[in-house]
């Protein structure tokens, strides 16, 4: 059985990759939330993947490093994906891939109050997945500006500068390619095509004839393969994706998300199936590879200390967050596709009942 680690919130990427395109997991792979995780006095053997580590909080962090050395204790029976605090998030995985002569660009926290070397830079938080905060900052002064302007709505602690590296061909066509690690195979899964500097959306997938061909070659030949492994060793991470550019068919690595999307929410056959059904058999494969076959039986004592709740109203929050984390574990599906359905049919009834009143008010007649 394995075992995906997830923030209450973020559970939805394997969860839906599941249900509309791995259906065949469903009985191998459970997602159980973190916040449901550090209540937990014992667990079952199995794979225990810990994802979504960028976007545990320090209190988080330190329990269930706690829990994975319980868990890592077992010396048969149990494997574990990724660490809650060794594994690198962001700012450590890009400066000490700057420091090794990987990456040609480097990365600061703003708290350090250093200048970069080179300009262009942008700013960004350390640990979400939203993209940038701001255009490319050409100048020391749009820099400072923009800094200012930032900490007038929003904290500096977890904000970061960084380095623009120019991945551009000939034509200002910018690609990112995108590859997973799964234990330890490493498979690519897409190539992202666009004049934008931030490559986020699907949208900006091969369409074009030569685009197509070239995400085909590379998903075939995948010929960074050894570098990204090195990297994967390098920052500890064996679950997740790798986003990265090519500059003199070097890799630049933008970032490791170790709870990307693996797939659309949707279960329509999205544009350039073809590519992408590769790509899901390739993840099934992995994660059946990855499997353990656990102990029903027997189970491992959790000795993590978790901070007591003294306060009535902290202590409701917590039993809440408990009971929301468990219902989410639980009936995904419920509130995956009936509550979206009864909340359009909702807003349909109550758009109908406005138009009707609209209607009647339209028709009756002016008393002077």
């Amino acid at each position: 059985m394995i075992y995906f680690l997830v923030t209450q919130k973020h559970g939805y990427t394997m969860r839906s990759f599941i249900n509309f395109w791995a259906k065949e997991l469903a009985h191998r792979i459970k997602v159980v939330s973190y916040e449901y995780l550090i209540h937990a006095k014992s667990l079952k053997y199995g794979t225990y993947i810990f994802s979504d580590i960028e976007r545990l909080t320090p209190e988080q962090a330190k329990i269930l490093t706690e829990i994975w050395e319980d868990l890592a204790s077992v010396q048969k029976g149990v494997r574990l994906l990724n660490h809650p605090t060794l594994s690198f998030r962001r700012y450590g995985l890009l400066h000490t891939l700057h420091e090794k002569g990987f990456n040609n660009y480097n990365i600061y926290r703003l708290t350090e109050c250093r200048m970069p070397k080179k300009f262009p830079v942008f700013l960004r938080s350390e640990n979400d997945h939203k993209g940038s905060l701001t255009p490319l900052l050409k100048t020391p002064e749009a820099l400072s500006s923009a800094i200012e302007e930032i900490s007038q709505e929003h904290s500096l602690e977890d904000k970061v500068m960084i380095e623009f590296c120019n991945t551009t061909d000939s034509n200002g066509i910018f690609r990112k390619y995108s590859a997973y690690i799964v234990g330890e195979r490493i498979f690519p899964q897409h190539m992202m095509f666009g004049r934008e500097w931030m490559l986020k959306s699907v949208e900006n997938l091969a369409k074009k004839k030569a685009a197509l061909y070239e995400e085909r070659n590379y998903l075939r030949n995948f010929p960074h393969q050894h570098q990204l492994k090195e990297v994967f060793q390098l920052a500890g991470i064996n679950y997740g994706r790798v986003d990265y550019g090519l500059l003199d068919e070097k890799p630049q690595v933008w970032e490791i998300n170790t709870n990307p999307a693996l797939m659309n929410i949707s279960s329509d056959v999205p544009k350039c199936s073809s590519t992408r059904t590769q790509f899901v058999q390739q993840m099934i494969s992995a994660l059946e590879a990855v499997d353990c076959e656990d102990d029903t039986k027997t189970r491992i004592s959790i000795k993590a200390k978790i901070p007591k709740v003294k306060k009535t109203s902290s202590v409701f929050k917590t039993l809440l967050s408990f009971v929301i984390a468990f219902t989410q574990d639980r009936y995904y599906h419920v509130r995956q596709s009936r509550v979206p359905r009864a909340m359009g049919t909702i807003k349909y009834i109550l758009f109908l009942l406005r138009k009707r009143k609209r209607f009647k008010l339209l028709r009756k007649p002016f008393v002077n």
